[in-house]
């Protein structure tokens, strides 16, 4: 796992000087590869890297990378995990490699198969950036699902880009105004989605699309290659148990490929317990280590010692209290470099600090829950829209009728909205009273927070299909991945996750929704594989994930008398946030109010060390 960085431009460029600006870009992100770094300049193209070694630790791995003759070159995230199977292929054609990195499977396959035909083969999580010398072009790509991130810039014919976003301010060296509509949609949606980002001029590549930009005109053009696609012709449940096992065993082997030692983030959900099992299941005595959180409602523990036990597997317990909570608090921004409001960052990030004081490389257990429908909102959502989403059943008008009665909201008409706010977004009133009202008039339709399921929405997917469709574009990548990522990467850790291998998204994707989740059950088949495979009481929990008990470790009080302390002690705040913004907070708790709470303390931030308006 790397970080990368670089700049083309159509027009002549001062090698130096851009060489040395791409070098303030590494070093900006040295955190993501504390073992090497690297710098290259060809023609019109700068580019930088810096290393986490994991395979082929010798120098032959060194970034950037180039073909045989030296015209094409690459700089590269990531791990290609089907990389041998292309290698040999690849030696059959008559290529000669000098490394035996996955990297130089990207360079030379592009030679032997051009860009489509690579990215058609390669299986892995990546993000890498490859410049054509011969034709003057540069090709940016971002894995199917978006496990590693990729930002830029384009103007006036140059193109800047970077792993991160403070590698781009380093570029820069200051950065830009914050982009307003943005602020507002990582409040209704815990983070920035893609492909916008907190700053004007600088953008998200989105998973499964590919930038190339061309000398010629200097113009960055970006186009998909990949879409999530069902194809549903596994009905038998018997067979798809068998299938899924099968493919998550082969590709955790996989995963676990590397040249430093390997371990697993084990929650005490079915996803990590599965991973744990498959690794048991192929020989491998993989150390788990799992937080023990100071709060019995989030402290899964318990139920991972038992899949260790099971297993005979190491097991290793990171207690995690208030104060090993809140020591990440101002950490986060600098982690992210936007907002970002999952309190579950904290714990990911105190676990992953630990981990990486003896591995290199974690394997996670995400991604089920978006592939095999284990989100309890669909549901939900099922009871209150119908699965076609265009009536409400019985029971869901009756609900409405009854919460009109009380007093309470009633659910939004319109169905998106309805899945905006099962997910947490905020309420218009309350949007109003938080904002300057000139800040909320620059924010134009961002204001509505179904707009980016609206623009995602497959109106020909019904039911767990639609809703997990939507999340597999939004919150997998924008909120879960981002969080794998950052707080890992922080760190010089990589977490792999084989749930999101290209042979398991197909499993999903073949499976029928009634297999996956039978009669509307959350992660059905899940828990058919589950069944003879884990301890029985992993199965019958409750769902918790990496939550804290942000309410504990943050009292209400606690976050409001910062806010009214830092809003007192400049005017920062002022052009965004409205004059009675934290007493509108305080009608808020919980985390809620903590997603005010990071964005506030992101804005006082921001504005405080840039100067930016």
């Amino acid at each position: 796992m790397c970080g990368i960085a670089g700049v083309v431009a159509a027009h002549s460029i001062d090698a130096d000087r851009e060489t040395e600006k791409v070098a303030r870009m590494v070093r900006a992100l040295k955190h993501r590869g504390p073992d090497d770094d690297g710098l290259s300049a060809h023609g019109r193209a700068v580019l930088g890297h810096t290393r986490l070694s994991i395979i082929d630790l010798s120098d032959a791995g060194h970034q950037p990378l180039a073909n045989e003759d030296g015209t094409v070159h690459v700089v590269y995230n990531g791990e290609i995990y089907n990389f041998p199977t292309l290698r040999r292929a690849l030696i059959e054609a008559g290529h000669h490699f000098s490394s035996n990195t996955d990297t130089e499977v990207l360079v030379h396959g592009y030679e032997q198969w051009g860009l489509d035909g690579l990215l058609e083969r390669i299986d892995g999580m990546f993000a890498f950036a490859l410049w054509d010398e011969r034709q003057e072009t540069l090709h940016l790509v971002r894995d199917r699902l978006g496990l590693k991130p990729l930002f830029f810039a384009s103007r006036c014919g140059r193109l800047v880009f970077a792993s991160e976003p403070k590698a781009l301010i380093a570029y820069d060296e200051k950065a830009p105004p914050m982009r307003p509509e943005a602020l507002l949609a990582s409040l209704h949606h815990v983070a920035v989605p893609a492909p916008a980002t907190m700053y004007e001029q600088y953008e998200a590549l989105e998973p499964g699309t590919v930038l190339t930009w061309s000398a010629g005109d200097g113009a960055a053009r970006v186009r998909r290659y990949w879409t999530w696609r069902r194809d549903p012709v596994i009905d038998d449940p018997a067979v798809a148990e068998t299938k899924l096992w099968e493919t998550l065993c082969a590709s955790v082997e996989r995963h676990l490929i590397a040249d430093v030692p390997i371990g697993i983030f084990l929650s005490g959900g079915l996803d990590s317990s599965l991973v744990a099992a498959a690794c048991a299941e192929i020989g491998r005595r993989v150390t788990c280590i799992t937080i023990a959180i100071d709060d019995e409602q989030h402290d899964e523990s318990g139920f991972a010692r038992m899949v260790c036990e099971r297993f005979g597997l190491e097991h290793r317990v990171l207690p995690m209290a208030a104060d090993a909570g809140r020591a990440f608090e101002d950490g986060l921004a600098d982690m992210f470099d936007e907002p970002f409001a999952s309190s579950a960052a904290l714990s990911a990030a105190c676990i992953a600090q630990s981990a990486a004081q003896e591995f290199i490389v974690m394997l996670a257990g995400d991604g089920g829950d978006e592939l095999f429908g284990g989100y309890k909102w669909y549901r939900q959502w099922i009871e209150r829209y119908g699965r076609d989403g265009q009536r409400r059943p019985v029971a869901g008008a009756a609900r409405a009728w009854a919460r009109r009665l009380t007093g309470r909201r009633d659910d939004p008409a319109d169905p998106l909205a309805g899945y905006a706010r099962l997910l947490g977004a905020l309420e218009p009133r309350l949007v109003a009273r938080l904002f300057d009202p000139a800040w909320i008039d620059r924010c134009g339709t961002a204001i509505d927070p179904a707009a980016i399921y609206r623009d995602r929405d497959d109106l020909g997917a019904t039911g767990f299909d639609r809703l997990q469709a939507l999340d597999l574009q939004q919150f997998l990548p924008n909120v879960c991945l981002r969080k794998v990522d950052r707080t890992s990467m922080h760190f010089g850790l990589e977490v792999r996750v084989p749930w999101l291998d290209r042979s398991v998204v197909d499993v999903a994707a073949s499976t029928s929704e009634q297999v996956r989740n039978p009669d509307g059950r959350l992660k059905g088949l899940v828990k058919r594989v589950a069944r003879t495979r884990l301890p029985a009481p992993l199965l019958e929990k409750r769902k918790q994930g990496f939550s804290t008990p942000i309410r504990r470790w943050f009292p209400k009080e606690r976050m409001l008398d910062e806010m009214r302390r830092t809003r007192d002690a400049g005017d920062w705040w002022r052009g965004v946030f409205a004059n009675d913004a934290v007493s509108a907070a305080g009608a808020l708790k919980g985390r809620p109010l903590w997603r005010i709470y990071m964005t506030w303390q992101w804005v006082r931030r921001h504005r405080g060390l840039t100067n930016t308006e």
